[in-house]
């Protein structure tokens, strides 16, 4: 939107665990690339008790997405979250039916106690709401057909 600026790809990124907020002003090195302009970062949770998640909207023609993030947190207490409801994601106004739903989020998937990581600490599936037709899941070191 700024004509001073020359973006011909432009970057969304949430925070991971290794960039995540800290500090007396609750800032991250993304924070600073995003006042740099080199970035648009979204998803910064600064309250853990109420966490409200407000998508970025995109269109173009009839294409409608909705793209929503979460940053890293400790997943003890995301999971205590999303059990007590205390996550609740917004839908846009109008047609929230038409609208392509993108979730990101940077957090441990529960795949089962024979790898280690138990439910207590990590996302399941069946937490992440039905709108969902996509889930960008960061935070996964290894892959296992």
């Amino acid at each position: 939107m700024n004509e001073n600026l020359s973006i011909a790809i432009p970057i969304f990124m949430i925070h991971g665990n290794h960039d995540d907020p800290s500090g007396l002003e609750n800032l991250s090195n993304i924070d600073l690339m995003s006042s740099n302009n080199y970035v648009n970062y979204f998803g910064k949770v600064t309250n853990i008790e109420d966490i409200e998640v407000v998508p970025i909207l995109f269109r173009k023609g009839d294409t409608k997405i909705a793209l929503y993030g979460i940053g890293n947190m400790k997943d003890e207490r995301m999971n205590i979250a999303f059990e007590n409801k205390k996550i609740k994601f917004k839908r846009p106004l109008k047609d929230k039916d038409d609208w392509f739903n993108i979730l990101m989020l940077h957090q441990n998937k529960y795949k089962g106690m024979h790898l280690g990581v138990s439910r207590r600490n990590s996302i399941t599936e069946g937490m992440i709401p039905k709108f969902f037709h996509l889930v960008i899941w960061a935070h996964e070191h290894e892959s296992i057909p």
